[in-house]
């Protein structure tokens, strides 16, 4: 089974998300994250894309798993591991791969229910329950 990670970003009750611009069904705005390499941890490899994608160096304490999703396609079965990482230090914040993506933004939840976002929807309907529980 093939799979992946997605990281959400959180500050000041908004989420970053990061415009991919590859020329594939990823492309489109998505929490960095990418798949997990051979004898690689869910965990490591999160951290490993927030540092590739945009240059975020996060401690392991800061990153929380947050939910799993199991999907099935006709190329195979994909399982995705979704951390939340809040009150990171987000000085270095920078796109450092151009080629694959072109920008980021952080958006309230209001608006990222309004987005298009690459993810499977219960991921959505249970960020929301997260996101109220916050409050």
């Amino acid at each position: 089974m093939r799979e992946f990670v997605r990281v959400i970003v959180v500050k000041d009750d908004k989420y970053l998300l990061i415009r991919e611009n590859k020329k594939n069904w990823f492309n489109g705005w998505i929490f960095p994250g990418g798949k997990v390499e051979s004898g690689e941890t869910s965990e490591n490899a999160a951290l490993r894309e927030l540092k590739e994608e945009i240059n975020l160096d996060v401690d392991k304490d800061k990153l929380n798993l947050w939910y799993q999703v199991n999907s099935h396609f006709d190329s195979g079965d994909l399982r995705g591991y979704y951390f939340i990482c809040k009150d990171c230090n987000l000085d270095k914040l920078k796109i450092m791969e151009p080629n694959k993506c072109n920008g980021y933004c952080f958006f309230d939840f209001d608006e990222l229910k309004k987005i298009d976002l690459v993810v499977p929807k219960d991921v959505v309907s249970q960020l929301e329950v997260y996101h109220c529980q916050q409050k």
